[in-house]
């Protein structure tokens, strides 16, 4: 019963979520503003209603001097579609997706609604373009998350961090905050190897029956830890970048035992994975 309230509960939210914010958007963009901005709120406002329906508790671990204005670049490991609530409801965020989440059921309309950045990674400047548009976002104000990793993971290793959209953050003069994310209850119990995959999406996982066993859990709690932004010296250039932010964000990951499988190239859609090489030294 309590996953079937909870699922109902999901749906009706966030058709509500459509219903009032395509007005709404038609509304700002006739009173010709950007909706980036309005966008990143309601994507704010909509992750903090699905953290109180799917019984999500979050804690945040932050430097004394970070940064509270617009227009930073974070970046975190990734371990499913659960990270996207859990950093969109710290602050007005904006996220990047491969062109296909455009087309999904209910999560591609609230994707577009929500100002996602999407990039056909089929198209031989499709990187490049992502890149532009969150370097304009950056520039904008806005903040923009991505997951470098290019996929999500089950919990036992940070991947090496992808320098492509790094470079937006280079071109904007925009700080670069790395996080490093973990689920370390579920159940109201510690996370074990056996029960992550109840919080985890990674590999072949299908997206349905993921959720649905989710739906049945209670008492999930994240755990985010937010690094000192990095130096200029470290922000100068992608590749420099990237294996910096990989520093900081395996230096409080706390991993899992490694399962058999291996994560799916596809990831869950929220980032995809880049063509480049991963940096040196990560």
């Amino acid at each position: 019963m309590r996953r079937v309230v909870k699922a109902a509960a999901f749906i009706v939210s966030s058709f509500l979520f459509l219903l009032l914010g395509i007005p709404y958007r038609l509304v700002v963009r006739f009173a010709g503003r950007p909706w980036e901005p309005a966008a990143a709120r309601l994507c704010r406002f909509w992750a903090s209603l699905m953290l109180r329906i799917l019984e999500i508790t979050v804690s945040v671990r932050t430097p004394e001097h970070q940064p509270l204005s617009g227009g930073v670049l974070s970046v975190s490991n990734h371990l499913g579609y659960l990270d996207i609530i859990v950093i969109a409801s710290l602050r007005p965020t904006l996220f990047v997706a491969k062109r296909d989440v455009r087309s999904w059921p209910l999560f591609g309309r609230l994707a577009q609604l929500g100002g996602t950045v999407f990039v056909d990674r089929a198209a031989f400047r499709g990187a490049h373009e992502a890149s532009q548009e969150v370097s304009v976002q950056l520039r904008g104000g806005r903040n923009v998350h991505i997951f470098p990793e290019g996929t999500s993971t089950d919990g036992s290793s940070v991947l090496p961090f992808r320098p492509s959209l790094f470079s937006a953050a280079v071109q904007a003069g925009a700080a670069v905050v790395p996080m490093t994310l973990r689920y370390g209850r579920v159940n109201d119990e510690p996370v074990s190897p056996a029960g992550r995959d109840r919080v985890h999406w990674y590999g072949n996982m299908t997206f349905a029956s993921h959720f649905w066993s989710l739906l049945a859990c209670h008492g999930i709690a994240a755990e985010l830890t937010v690094h000192p932004p990095l130096d200029e010296t470290a922000r100068s250039e992608p590749r420099t970048a990237s294996v910096a932010a990989f520093t900081s964000v395996r230096s409080a990951f706390v991993p899992l035992p490694p399962k058999t499988r291996t994560p799916s190239p596809e990831g869950d859609g929220v980032l995809w994975t880049l063509t480049d090489r991963p940096p040196r030294g990560a």
